[in-house]
Order: C-alpha cells, then structure tokens, then sequence
C-alpha cells in the first residue's frame, strides 16, 4: 500500500508466495520487473535471489531485470548468515 515502502511488507509478501511456490514442488523460479523498478529489485536482493541482468523479458518482451534462485538456494539463503560469527 501506499506510504508503506521501507517496512518490509513487500519482502514479506513475495517470501510467502517462494515459500508457496517451493512447497508445491517447484524447483527453480524467476523474478521479472521493469529495468529502473529499484524497489523490486531490493526485494529481490534482500530474498537473496541471484541477480541475472537485464536482458530480452523471455515472457512479455522488451528488457527486464530478471533475478533467479533455485529450491537448494532458497532454503540455504540464510544459513551463512547464520554461520557467520
């Protein structure tokens, strides 16, 4: 919603839909956003996805900044943190 950036509703939001998407089987997924779209972008870093580039938006076309992690990433994402003194 409006005037909520910054309180972490949207990585919350988009954890529980790679929760979801891993629990039903899924083995790897991308994220899409339009190239200068910095606030999905930070969404995607702090999720710990893997940044791909901009390149040709393999599903609508035209450039998009896409971000990819795997099952096995997913669930490791923060275990260095964890690991880590």
């Amino acid at each position: 919603p409006p005037g909520s950036g910054g309180s972490g509703e949207g990585t919350g939001a988009a954890g529980a839909v790679w929760d979801a998407t891993f629990a039903d089987g899924w083995e790897d997924g991308y994220a899409g956003m339009f190239p200068a779209n910095e606030h999905a972008a930070s969404v995607a870093r702090r999720l710990r996805m893997r940044e791909i580039g901009v390149e040709e938006d393999p599903w609508y076309g035209g450039d998009g900044r896409l971000f990819h992690t795997t099952r096995d990433q997913w669930e490791a994402r923060f275990e260095q943190d964890a690991t880590t003194p």
